[in-house]
């Protein structure tokens, strides 16, 4: 018996380790009756073979027959039907134990554990069959086949983060799918989620991410672009993705391991770049290492959008803290991004301009 809590109430739910076949009921009534199986089968209209065959779980039982027994036992149909449904269920999940008893290595390879402590995936770990059952759920999957194909497409191969750690990869996109799923949006408008990000631009300037976040969620669901932050999984090393989850729903999933104000808005503006400008039907996958013609057009689009080229000149003349809070006032960015984009492209030391107040360090909640 497991449960599972709804609001405040405890829901159990009855898993039975045996399944009554129809066959003994039948073998029950038989003995009560003192009748024969010969008797019965005449009364059925089925041969006594086949009876026996019956009580002897050796075939199935049909609806007719069903039929048949609510008639000369007075018990309904539905209730024998139930029987069948239940037993042929059972048998089933017994001979699936011997399939996925082949895959249970591969429990090791995923980070079960955190899965499990951030309430993804529910903790089966005393039955590894039962815990594989429940692997398979989260992923969405009938078998570690099926896994292979989907969850390990080509798509997600696309990236080089699969050389560290493909199986952390797959649960932190599937964890972002899950999560997308139950959040609303507008049908996409490539139109209004330009606009957005034009707006959302301005947001840079905020330092508070419990101000400007739901803003910027607000904005990209109004155009068709869900924005989630899912913090990574494992050793799965990801700053972000971008992927179509319909055709009109857009997904940009954010890990937070950049959490200085220039590699955030990086990242969201380089996934709002694969939205904006490429296949719908490619997941997009940032590791930082991949060096495709797309992934750079990506890279490009976010730079010139944070800081545009024309401003460029102008950043080896920043030499204060004061030249940089001007310089971003006047384009209209955090002074943040400002610092971040020195320190990129090595024009200051490292160590400069690192004050909250100039370049923060967003803490998420």
């Amino acid at each position: 018996m497991t449960s599972a809590k709804t609001g405040g109430t405890a829901l159990y739910r009855y898993e039975p380790d045996y399944a009554i076949p129809p066959g003994d009921i039948i073998a029950e009534f038989i003995e009560e009756q003192g009748m024969t199986q010969v008797e019965l089968a005449r009364r059925l209209g089925v041969t006594a073979k086949h009876l026996n065959q019956l009580i002897g779980s050796s075939v199935s039982l049909s609806n007719e027959l069903a039929i048949a027994l609510e008639r000369v036992t007075g018990t309904p149909a539905r209730f024998w039907n139930a029987l069948e449904a239940n037993f042929q269920d059972f048998e089933a999940r017994e001979r699936e134990v011997d399939d996925l008893s082949a895959d249970l290595p591969w429990l090791d390879e995923l980070p079960l554990k955190e899965l499990i402590s951030r309430g993804h995936i529910p903790d089966r770990r005393s039955r590894p069959v039962d815990q594989l059952r429940e692997v398979l759920k989260f992923f969405g999957v009938a078998g570690r086949s099926s896994f292979d194909e989907v969850c390990a497409s080509a798509a997600y191969r696309k990236s080089n983060a699969y050389s560290s750690d493909q199986y952390a990869v797959a649960a932190w996109l599937r964890v972002g799918e899950l999560q997308a799923a139950r959040v609303q949006c507008e049908t996409f408008d490539k139109s209004a989620f330009r606009s957005a990000l034009r707006e959302i631009r301005s947001l840079t300037k905020l330092t508070d991410p419990d101000v400007w976040l739901p803003r910027l969620t607000e904005l990209c669901a109004a155009s068709g672009v869900v924005v989630l932050l899912v913090p990574e999984i494992g050793k799965s090393r990801l700053s972000g993705a971008a992927r179509w989850l319909t055709p009109d729903k857009a997904l940009i999933q954010l890990s937070l391991r950049g959490r200085w104000a220039e590699a955030f808005w990086f990242t969201f503006l380089h996934e709002a770049a694969h939205i904006l400008l490429h296949s719908k039907k490619r997941t997009f996958i940032d590791d930082g290492q991949s060096s495709d013609e797309l992934e750079a057009e990506a890279d490009r689009f976010a730079l010139d959008f944070l800081i545009p080229a024309e401003h460029l000149p102008r950043l080896a003349t920043l030499k204060t803290a004061g030249d940089v809070h001007a310089f971003a006032n006047a384009i209209g960015v955090g002074s943040g991004i400002v610092a971040g984009r020195l320190h990129k492209e090595n024009l200051i030391p490292k160590n400069w301009f690192n004050k909250a107040d100039i370049h923060p360090r967003y803490t998420f909640r």
